[in-house]
């Protein structure tokens, strides 16, 4: 036997211990998902190749122990990494220990590596780090803080999702994306300065932050995906930044604390259900700049009492002008408000 192929014993939820005979070279994709009840695994000096997420959701994995004659990987404190310690790939999640410390010269960090590791609550990551993969720390339910260091340039998908416990995230770094579903479902995550570096944040970025209060969309961002701070409930008040030219489907949608926006006037076209469900949204400025506002745009925005337009012949006049709602409808040419 050389190779344990792909997803060979997925879903082994019995599988308490396994030993990896000498002939084996290689570990494939998944090979363990979710064996529950696994608690060691001991790597042998003959594997060159573990495949991405061979251990992930192996609840009960307390130490990953590679063999000192491995030449490709090696362990610290159990925890799996390549053989000269720059990159950490499998964290255990039933680790005794509510904090970890990465070894300094780490400078990527897997993708899952750390998926599902509810008991951490504090990470220490070093300067050096440059990368976190996708799902890095996906679903650590109990993780409360992170700081990325300044040398950290890149953050992958869904990196914090489902991090429900994660209060504080700072970004020092000099990131230009913000991927989908970075920080998804972060629900306890009051403030995040998103830094000026950044000039795209991705689909779902931010979905299901319900306590983040305030967001500030810096001038270098020229996209901002769909559905990015959908379920925001706290979110009190947005500054879009001036180079934004759509709104994209259901950015806001579920807002129902933000009382006002003020679209930027390089906005060409509000998405569908943009700003949908927005309970407490008083006021809209939408400048001549806006020629497309797609179906149930402000769909649900019960409390509107006053839209400011720049012309009667703006698109966005005619949009508000036929609906049931009793809107005030202000025309202030641009001069009157700049």
């Amino acid at each position: 036997m050389t190779s344990i192929e792909a997803l060979a014993f997925a879903f082994c939820f019995n599988l308490r211990y396994i030993d990896i005979p000498n002939s084996v070279t290689s570990i494939g994709y998944e090979a363990f998902h979710v064996c529950k009840s696994l608690e060691k695994i001991v790597i042998p000096s003959s594997v060159i190749s573990i495949g991405q997420g061979a251990f992930v959701a192996c609840w009960s994995l307390k130490e990953i122990t590679v063999s000192k004659t491995n030449p490709r990987y090696s362990s610290i404190d159990g925890v799996l990494f390549d053989k000269q310690a720059k990159s950490l790939l499998a964290y255990p999640p039933s680790s005794n220990t509510q904090a970890y410390s990465m070894p300094e010269g780490v400078q990527s960090i897997g993708e899952r590596a750390f998926y599902g590791c509810a008991l951490l609550e504090n990470i220490l990551i070093p300067y050096g780090v440059v990368k976190v993969g996708d799902e890095a720390f996906s679903d650590c339910t109990s993780l409360k803080s992170i700081y990325l260091p300044k040398s950290v340039t890149s953050i992958g998908e869904k990196a914090f999702d489902g991090c429900s416990a994660l209060s504080l995230a700072v970004v020092a770094g000099e990131i230009k994306t913000i991927e989908e579903w970075t920080f998804g479902g972060c629900s306890s995550l009051e403030k995040f300065t998103i830094p000026d570096s950044v000039t795209k944040i991705g689909d779902d970025a931010f979905r299901g932050c319900s306590s983040l209060e305030s967001v500030i969309i810096p001038d270098n961002v020229f996209s901002m995906g769909a559905v990015a701070f959908n379920w925001c409930h706290s979110l009190k008040s947005v500054y879009i930044s001036n180079k934004i030219t759509s709104i994209e489907d259901y950015t806001f949608n579920m807002c129902s604390s933000l009382e006002s926006i003020n679209i930027p006037k390089s906005v060409t076209a509000i998405g569908r259900g943009a700003f949908m469900d927005c309970a407490s949204l008083k006021l809209i400025v939408i400048p001549d700049s806006v020629t497309e506002i797609s179906d149930d745009a402000f769909r649900g925005c019960r409390s509107i009492n006053e839209i400011v337009v720049e012309t009667r012949q703006s698109p966005a006049y005619g949009y508000f002008s036929w609906t049931s709602h009793r809107y005030y409808i202000f025309v202030r040419p641009a001069w009157f408000r700049d």
